[in-house]
């Protein structure tokens, strides 16, 4: 016996959904993976900065810190740096 069209819409409607929610979760997965990426490089690019500031203080150091001192505006992240004259945390 086939199913009446309302239940197999049903079904369909039951799969969509199903489809839906994996989707999401899919998404999601792809969204945390690219975040993390995304923070490895700048932990990465920040550690080859340092390296280089330290191996190059009169060139790199200097560029470093003026970027530093022209770029960061919220105070937490100036005191981190000690441009604000205080001792960092």
């Amino acid at each position: 016996m086939r199913p009446t069209n309302e239940k197999r819409m049903e079904l369909l409607r039951a799969r969509r959904s199903q489809i839906d929610a994996e989707l999401s979760r899919l998404e999601a997965r792809l969204r945390t993976g690219e975040r993390k990426a995304d923070t490895r490089r700048k932990i990465l690019l920040g550690a080859l900065v340092m390296q280089a500031m330290e191996a190059e203080p009169e060139r790199i150091g200097a560029w470093a810190k003026e970027l530093l001192e022209t770029r960061l505006t919220r105070p937490r992240d100036r005191s981190l740096f000690n441009l604000d004259g205080s001792e960092s945390e």
